[in-house]
């Protein structure tokens, strides 16, 4: 399968604290040979917050694992803005994944970023997290299989050397008219010695 959406709803510790997401987008496979052009664009909005951030980047002691931890980014909808050929494996990043070009909620891609789900108390139901997830990925491999669609029906074209002359210019000429070609005048050059 050449587009693959893979989400994973983490094991979250009892008490306070945040659930786990690992969300990736991934391409690969013999269709990236066609080159296909995606083009993609939609929102979802989500039923709550998905947080965002390293703990280093927060200072001594923070954790955005916890309800109340520090974060670095939020974000509420997912969104993509995807314009472009993609031609070899690859598996976006989280920030990638989670929105892409110009919806893009974050500049950078730390090696780092890890994603949570809000806490919720009890033995908390994702269930509506993974329903928008799971639409992501059918609108998203729809989208994928009508750009391969498009590239398989372009086909190859081999190129040929064209040599364009008076004589061949002015028959090509002739036969677009519809005139006859038979008596076209072919000039000879007389080439004389001197002595």
């Amino acid at each position: 399968m050449p587009v693959k959406v893979i989400y994973k709803i983490g094991k979250k510790p009892g008490g306070n604290w945040r659930t786990p997401l690992e969300f990736n987008i991934a391409f690969e496979g013999e269709d990236l040979q066609l080159r296909p052009l995606l083009v993609f664009e939609k929102d979802y909005n989500l039923p709550d917050e998905i947080y965002f951030g390293r703990e280093t980047s927060f200072g001594r002691g923070a954790d955005i694992h916890k309800k109340d931890g520090d974060c670095c980014k939020k974000i509420t909808a997912i969104r993509y803005r995807i314009d472009r050929y993609i031609d070899e494996p690859v598996r976006w990043h989280i920030v990638n994944s989670l929105s892409y070009g110009e919806a893009r909620f974050c500049i950078s891609s730390c090696d780092g970023c890890k994603a949570y789900l809000p806490w919720r108390p009890g033995l908390p139901d994702y269930s509506d997290y993974e329903e928008v997830f799971r639409q992501v990925a059918q609108d998203l491999a729809e989208a994928w299989n009508q750009a391969v669609a498009e590239a398989m029906t372009s086909e190859e074209f081999e190129s040929e050397q064209i040599i364009i002359t008076s004589d061949n210019y002015l028959l090509a000429a002739l036969k677009k008219e519809g005139l006859p070609t038979k008596f076209i005048p072919i000039r000879k050059l007389k080439i004389e010695e001197r002595r």
